[in-house]
């Protein structure tokens, strides 16, 4: 029987899991996994509290600040200390749960639901971030609170027609492109998808500008309503920065613009492993990738989930920007 697992997959620790309990191994690497996952939002929460109290402290020592103004950052000082408080709550109940060891069992189906792969089973939905399985029923050993999934056995697969499909879904919904669009991509067009893929690209540089010229038209009012208002710069300068981005998104879409309104595709095709690059440093990130003969695509979290490896694809891409499209599973 096909059992994959956090840790090491041996036969003691299906037995384990069969017997409703985690191993060493387990548990000390989904401890690891929740503070990674929970440590972007203690930090986030941590970087408001410290915001909104150097700028109590500002408006302070700068004087002549109304109290609408105190009311206001101290409001939101204090929902950043609620929610790092909340947050702090969480992760301790999460590895508590991780501490208990205990797990419970139940048979259910994968599908993608909300952007990841899931384990329907009977009452709930498990996620299945840090698993690669195809399409089929599977014996899940799961958390019974946070619903995170240790361990999973195959207990009948899908027929491959159905598997096929179910794949093929998948990777349209996180790749955003619709299944309408593959025959025309096989043909070396872009097919009726290409007015909705340029509305996209242009999307982020609209709503950017529309943000930035909110924040200018605050600004505004404040120094027209005080013309010696010191937090008015705070609106000011957030909107020079939204407006110099919408003009940088709207400089990076006009290659891929023009690429689209050629209207030809080109293809790659073969065996596609998806690759996940932390950078480290001061401005640390993950890049997740599709890779294929020597060629990779950067794509989304969603669209890296999405991919299971181990099998044939084609990978539909512009030839100018080389962008991915599409991308379907060989049969």
């Amino acid at each position: 029987m096909t059992v994959q697992g956090i840790g090491a997959a041996g036969e003691d620790a299906t037995a384990a899991n069969r017997g409703g309990q985690m191993t060493q191994e387990q548990q000390r690497r989904v401890a690891a996994a929740v503070r990674s996952e929970t440590s972007q939002g203690l930090i986030a929460a941590g970087g408001g509290v410290v915001l909104f109290l150097v700028l109590i402290l500002a408006a302070f020592n700068g004087g002549d600040v109304a109290l609408t103004d105190y009311l206001v950052f101290g409001g939101l000082l204090l929902l950043s200390l609620l929610i790092m408080v909340a947050l702090f709550g969480r992760r301790a109940r999460l590895l508590s749960e991780v501490q208990a060891g205990q797990l419970e069992r139940a048979t259910g189906h994968v599908e993608w639901e909300s952007g990841r792969y899931r384990a329907a089973v009977p009452g709930r939905s498990l996620d299945l971030t840090a698993f690669n399985l195809a399409a089929g029923s599977y014996d899940f050993s799961y958390l019974p609170r946070s619903g995170r999934v240790v361990a999973a056995e195959l207990a009948a697969s899908d027929t491959p027609a159905q598997a096929l499909d179910e794949l093929r879904h998948a990777l349209a919904v996180a790749n955003h492109f619709n299944l309408d669009d593959l025959p025309a991509y096989r043909d070396g067009r872009q097919g009726p998808g290409r007015f909705r893929r340029l509305r996209r690209l242009w999307s982020t540089a609209g709503w950017t500008l529309l943000a930035a010229l909110v924040l200018i038209m605050v600004f505004v009012y404040m120094v027209a309503a005080d013309p010696n208002n010191g937090l008015a710069t705070f609106a000011f300068l957030p909107g020079m920065f939204l407006f110099l981005w919408a003009v940088g998104s709207g400089l990076g879409a006009i290659g891929r613009t023009l690429d689209v309104l050629g209207g030809q595709v080109r293809s790659a095709r073969g065996e596609v492993r998806k690759i996940k690059r932390v950078t480290h440093g001061r401005y640390a990130t993950t890049l997740y990738f599709y890779t294929v003969e020597g060629q990779n695509w950067l794509v989304s979290p969603e669209a890296y989930r999405a991919l299971i490896e181990g099998q044939r694809y084609r990978i539909y891409y512009l030839p100018r920007t080389r962008a991915l499209v599409g991308i379907e599973p060989l049969e």
